[in-house]
Parts: structure tokens; sequence; C-alpha cells
């Protein structure tokens, strides 16, 4: 049985390695002048259900958070471009995510809304 760790570190793998085949496509073929691309996620978790001290986005996989790994892998597609990415994160984790995301170029961060916690826990 695959443990938590396990699990999202085969998932990160196969997503590092699906960004760099469709960044190669993306940088050929769909890139026009004029064209804007931006990348939202979604990292408002608490992670409940995977039984660990931190929200698991936040969570080290190979000495790096998840967060970080998630933000360089989606911005490595489009490197020339400012901010491709902008990262919501949960109310009362922006100690969190400024740790996991420091030294990064990004926007600002965005707190989930007042209706933050319907997640897929409620599902």
């Amino acid at each position: 049985m695959s443990s938590t760790v396990d699990i999202i570190r085969q998932s990160l793998a196969r997503q590092e390695h699906i960004a760099a085949r469709r960044g190669k496509c993306l940088g050929r073929q769909t890139r026009g002048k004029n064209a804007e691309t931006a990348i939202l996620i979604v990292a408002a978790g608490k992670g409940e259900r995977a039984g660990t001290s931190l929200p698991k986005q936040y969570e080290s996989l190979a000495g790096q958070p998840i967060l970080r790994r998630s933000v360089r892998a989606f911005a490595a597609l489009f490197p020339n471009e400012k901010w491709p990415v902008q990262v919501v994160i949960g109310p009362g984790q922006e100690a969190l995510a400024a740790a996991a995301l420091a030294g990064l170029a990004l926007p600002p961060l965005s707190p989930a809304g007042r209706h933050a916690g319907i997640g897929s826990a409620g599902a």
C-alpha cells in the first residue's frame, strides 16, 4: 500500500513530464504574439484527510514544498512572461505560503474568499 507521500511523488513526476512535453508544443505551435496565459494554482486546502502536520501543499517532497514545485513547473512553461502563475491560499496560510515560495517572482498571494473550507473534503 502506497503512502500519501509516495502517491503525491508519483503524481508530481507525471505532472512535470506532461508540463515539459506541453511546454515544447506551446513554444512552437500555439503561442502567438498577443497570446496571454495565466495559471491559477488553488492551494487553499487544509489537508485534514492526509493526516499530516501541515496542509499537503506545504509538505516537503525531496527537499522542497509541493506548492513550490508546482509553481516552478508551471512557470517554466512560460519563461518570458512576468507573472504567469497566481497562487490562491487558504485563510491563515500566509506565513506558510511565504516560506514555501520565498525567492520566487510572483504577484501577491490571493487569499481564498469567505467560503473557503468548502473543498474536496466536502464533496
